[in-house]
């Protein structure tokens, strides 16, 4: 896969093929592995992936397209990185372009916990949840993140019991959650890689 795929491709292709697509982790983090750094219990997390509230007395479908990246350490609780999103109103009785709510810039804030599950890790792949407090222009601050990552290619051992993606709690258009079913991947790595 090149490098350099642009996101209308890539959405998609995660649009059509969502099912394979949770049989490639690691597709978002290709830039971050070209060159590895190796640095001891740092780990990498990113997704981009679409997710949806429910229905809001003015919105009649929030949904949302939110992307990121950046290195966690679990043993020093940190965190780092970001990402972009915008935020529609998928309303099917509206033509296209649909409502745009908002959009920016968001940053990730504090490490809040790592769950593993108890599952083993697929190559450069660890099935797990990351939460994170998160800051999101024009929604909020401290607001609830999780990056939850699935390995088809491992099975029942590569499954954390939620859906691939992402998850965030707390906007004022509701809590946003993963499609069913989910619209593009997440990816966490195993530990020795960062993004500086």
């Amino acid at each position: 896969m090149s490098d350099h795929m642009d996101r209308k491709n890539f959405l998609k292709k995660a649009g059509v093929a969502t099912a394979g697509a949770t049989t490639v982790p690691g597709l978002l983090a290709t830039e971050a592995f070209a060159r590895p750094r190796h640095h001891g219990t740092q780990r990498v997390w990113t997704f981009v992936a679409v997710d949806q509230a429910p229905p809001t007395n003015h919105v009649v479908q929030p949904r949302m397209f939110m992307e990121g990246c950046g290195s966690f350490d679990p043993l020093t609780k940190t965190v780092s990185g970001g990402g972009r999103f915008f935020l529609f109103d998928n309303d099917p009785a509206r033509p296209t372009p649909k409502p745009l709510i908002a959009f920016g810039s968001w940053r990730a804030t504090t490490f809040v916990n790592y769950d593993t599950k108890g599952l083993p890790t697929y190559a450069v792949t660890q099935p797990a949840i990351l939460e994170l407090l998160a800051d999101v222009q024009e929604l909020g601050s401290g607001l609830t993140l999780e990056v939850i990552c699935n390995v088809g290619a491992a099975g029942a051992a590569g499954q954390t019991g939620e859906e691939e993606g992402w998850t965030l709690m707390g906007t004022p258009y509701g809590n946003f959650v993963q499609q069913s079913p989910p619209m593009g991947l997440s990816y966490l790595s195993i530990p020795g890689f960062s993004i500086d």
